[in-house]
């Protein structure tokens, strides 16, 4: 005998308002989840660009610090060059 009872109960609670209000508190929460999806997706693709230019940023600071030695080393040799003749003389 209850369960008719409480048929009629939800009959009553899901009138054409309260519908209304679910279907609207469902649209909220899907573009909540949407706009969490979008955010998440730049931040990732934010984090991956980062992580890219870095590398790239560590590959150029490696290849000026080969150049500098490189040229350091041509300096050396040239000023070595230089000394030994001048004392030659």
């Amino acid at each position: 005998m209850n369960i008719p009872m409480q048929a009629e109960v939800v009959k009553d609670l899901l009138s054409t308002e309260s519908i209304t209000v679910i279907g609207l508190l469902l649209g909220v929460c899907a573009l909540l989840i949407w706009d969490k999806v979008r955010q998440e997706k730049t931040h990732k693709e934010l984090a991956e660009r980062h992580d890219k230019e870095q590398n790239d940023n560590k590959d150029l600071l490696i290849q000026l610090v080969k150049s500098g030695i490189l040229a350091t080393e041509k300096n050396t040799q040239a000023i070595n060059t230089i000394k030994d003749a001048i004392e030659r003389r």
